[in-house]
């Protein structure tokens, strides 16, 4: 198997992976929330910092998960692609999605609702989340990062009025470059998964202990989510 075949290959596994991963985190916020509604019946005045936590994670996971699926199918077709054109719909996209998944991650006024939490209650994790910024700062400094903002400022999130830049911007993207840049990016998008399934771990359970002589429905549901994030 040459590199364009194992690249394509690991595009499809992903896909297939995070497709399922995706149901899978769906099916989930139907059992923490049957966990809330447990707890509200048996009391009323129960804490839900820890289920606000895990529906964050849901959120944050979830974007995560999108985007690495969504950039999985994007270099997949870029490699396919045999006319300028559909590459440059390819990778405008891909920019796109890495400039927004990068503010979401990182963003550059303020903290990120995980970071927020993390600093604040899960000490554990600051190096893990530290080294993920690390490595989002090292990717825009090694990468022609310009060029993913101008994609996105004038071909991709906006429409530019003037068609000469926006074609000579469109016209300037390179497909080997590209795949390059979005299979980097896919590394640091894992690292942040690991991060999230690690948060949620920990906050399921802490909720978990709080609960645990309350009712046996509720810790078969909370054992459920427990097997769900540790995949």
């Amino acid at each position: 198997m040459n590199g364009l075949e194992k690249l394509l290959d690991q595009c499809e596994k992903n896909i297939d992976f995070y497709t399922k991963h995706l149901d899978s985190l769906r099916r989930n916020i139907a059992l923490q929330e049957e966990a809330k509604r447990l707890l509200n019946t048996i009391n009323p005045e129960q804490d839900y910092v820890d289920f606000k936590e895990m529906e964050q994670f849901n959120n944050y996971n979830g974007y995560i998960t999108i985007s690495t699926l969504d950039l999985s199918v994007n270099l997949m077709n870029l490699v396919k692609a045999k006319t300028d054109w559909e590459k440059i719909f390819f990778i405008k996209y891909s920019y796109l999605i890495i400039y927004e998944t990068i503010d979401k991650l990182k963003p550059l006024k303020g903290k990120s609702g995980i970071q927020t939490i993390v600093e604040s209650n899960y000490p554990d994790l600051e190096g893990s989340l530290k080294s993920l910024f690390q490595d989002i700062d090292a990717f825009k400094k090694a990468t022609d990062y310009k060029k993913i903002e101008n994609t996105r400022n004038y071909t991709a999130g906006h429409i530019e009025k003037s068609l000469k830049k926006y074609y000579d911007t469109a016209y300037k993207l390179d497909g080997e470059e590209a795949a390059s840049f979005i299979n980097q990016f896919l590394i640091i998008l894992n690292k942040a998964l690991f991060i999230t399934r690690d948060y949620a771990v920990i906050a399921n359970k802490n909720q978990k202990e709080k609960s645990r002589d309350t009712n046996v429905r509720l810790n078969n549901l909370l054992d459920e989510i427990q097997s769900f994030i540790r995949k």
